[in-house]
């Protein structure tokens, strides 16, 4: 009886394992093998590990707030997109940057942060958040956002989003492996 019990109690524990959610720490250090090729800006201030097979549109945005953009992801008809952009800040201050957009950016009814954390990118110390998106109560989409202060008035946001289907553990893995391969040019 008591190997029953001891049974039952094992299986509810790994059933409960099972079902929890992965945080941003999961997918940093997630064990993903893919295909990579090395991916560096045309402003030739960083470089970063892609997919190989990955398309990407890059763009010098010359405006108030936007100085580099680069769009990546995949082709296979599954929304799998990871974004780069160099910007200035909004808000004002470099401290209060990263808060103050994901406090607008969860003001939508169908966005729920998940999970506030920070990550190491390269050398630097991340600011992390962890959304989902959620339509008629289904989570439909999941998003990591990173934030690189690189000044007083600069900074990198790099977004990572995917359609919530069997593989999203595994592309947002892949998608954090990528950025963490984020480095500046010196």
């Amino acid at each position: 009886m008591r190997w029953i019990i001891l049974f039952l109690i094992s299986t509810l524990i790994l059933l409960g394992c099972a079902d929890s959610e992965r945080s941003i720490e999961d997918y940093a250090n997630a064990d993903v093998k893919f295909q990579k090729r090395t991916f560096t800006a045309k402003t030739n201030e960083f470089y970063m590990t892609l997919p190989a097979g990955w398309h990407t549109n890059q763009d010098l945005a010359e405006s108030d707030t936007l100085h580099y953009y680069l769009e990546a992801g995949s082709d296979d008809g599954t929304l799998l997109s990871m974004t780069v952009l160099k910007m200035e800040t909004v808000y004002g201050r470099i401290d209060k940057e990263f808060n103050k957009h994901i406090a607008e950016y969860t003001k939508a009814i169908n966005v729920t942060l998940k999970e506030r954390t920070t990550v190491q990118v390269g050398n630097m110390t991340a600011d992390a958040a962890l959304c989902e998106f959620d339509d008629k109560g289904k989570v439909i989409l999941k998003e990591i956002d990173l934030f690189i202060p690189l000044n007083n008035h600069q900074y990198y946001s790099i977004t990572m989003i995917c359609e919530n289907n069997d593989k999203v553990d595994e592309n947002l893995a892949i998608m954090m492996s990528c950025a963490k391969s984020f480095r500046l040019k010196n």
